[in-house]
């Protein structure tokens, strides 16, 4: 009487191939961790990019006004001896923070959802969140 089964050898065979994807599993972890640092790493530099542009600009002038999603502010012009507006906006469009100083466009901080800008009598504070819902606040004192 013959039953219809596995082999010896085909059982083997089997097991060998199951382990041998069981051995490649936490590389793939250890992988998609160091993946997951370099992408989160990138996000918290650019945010600290930012907070660091974000300060210098505002110093190079001076402070008028924080409205919704944007921060006006007059920077002197050498040659001229008169002083223009600046500001620091959210660009809806292409979901980033700019700065628009004397027609030019910088951005300074991308893949931004929503902005936030809230005055305050010796300072200014935000917040931001990003496409990916994660949210950051900031304050800065003049």
């Amino acid at each position: 009487m013959k039953y219809k089964a596995f082999t010896l050898i085909e059982c083997l065979l089997a097991l060998l191939v199951f382990s041998l994807c069981l051995l490649l599993v936490p590389r793939m972890i250890i992988q998609s961790k160091q993946m997951n640092e370099v992408v989160f790493g990138r996000h918290e530099q650019e945010w600290h990019v930012f907070l660091l542009q974000f300060e210098q600009k505002l110093s190079e002038g001076e402070f008028v006004k924080a409205q919704g999603s944007k921060v006006f502010f007059n920077k002197p012009r050498a040659v001229e001896n008169k002083v223009y507006e600046c500001r620091i906006e959210y660009n809806a469009k292409n979901q980033e923070i700019v700065i628009r100083d004397d027609g030019g466009y910088e951005p300074i901080l991308t893949s931004v959802e929503n902005v936030t800008f809230i005055q305050y009598p010796y300072s200014v504070t935000f917040e931001i969140t990003f496409n990916n819902g994660e949210k950051r606040d900031g304050k800065w004192t003049f």
